[in-house]
């Protein structure tokens, strides 16, 4: 799950479903989200963001990072 801070909430409606859920935050990650993907074998992606947060965050230029 990509997400801001209202992510954390719904991170447990997920846990019946998954095995392993990976919640990055990309206020504090700096690296690519491909490396996670390939690292863990991520086949879902959520991106779940607040549509204030989403139109005023810098950080998510890192999801272009390859």
């Amino acid at each position: 799950m990509i997400k801001d801070s209202y992510g954390n909430c719904f991170v447990p409606f997920l846990t019946e479903q998954f095995d392993e859920i990976v919640v990055v935050d990309m206020r504090y990650y700096r690296n690519s989200p491909q490396m996670l993907i390939e690292r863990y074998g991520i086949t879902d992606v959520v991106f779940l963001y607040n549509i204030q947060t989403l139109s005023d965050d810098n950080n998510l230029v890192y999801l272009m990072k390859q």
